[in-house]
């Protein structure tokens, strides 16, 4: 189909026909989405994806992804923050940050307290 477009597209430039030119474009077009949609690979009959599938395979947020995370936002962050750009609640992401402080990885600067009283973890 692409082959027949190109043929179609050198004829209309040879001629300078204008309609000639458009049909061959959407032919060569047609045809590249064609060629696209035949490399791609098929989803499951369902139209959902793996993990929303098997329920088992959910994604794990490591103590590595929170420092960097913390790390693009200036070394620290609060446990609001934490939440907003994570799927954890307010407090799972405060007794993570806790968890994490304990463990050495951050700290709590109280003089970092913000606006709302949000304390803030700053990371090493």
């Amino acid at each position: 189909m692409m082959i027949f477009g190109g043929f179609m597209l050198l004829g209309a430039l040879s001629s300078f026909s204008i309609p000639g030119m458009v049909v061959s474009s959407l032919i060569l077009g047609s045809g590249n989405y064609l060629a696209r949609k035949a490399q791609t690979p098929a989803l499951p009959s369902t139209g959902q994806n793996q993990a929303a599938l098997n329920p088992t395979s959910e994604f794990k947020l490591t103590d590595q992804l929170i420092i960097r995370l913390a790390h693009r936002n200036g070394n620290q962050l609060s446990p609001e923050f934490l939440a907003k750009q994570t799927s954890l609640s307010i407090q799972e992401a405060r007794e993570r940050l806790d968890l994490m402080s304990q463990q050495g990885l951050c700290q709590i600067d109280l003089d970092k307290i913000d606006a709302n009283g949000n304390i803030i973890y700053v990371f090493l």
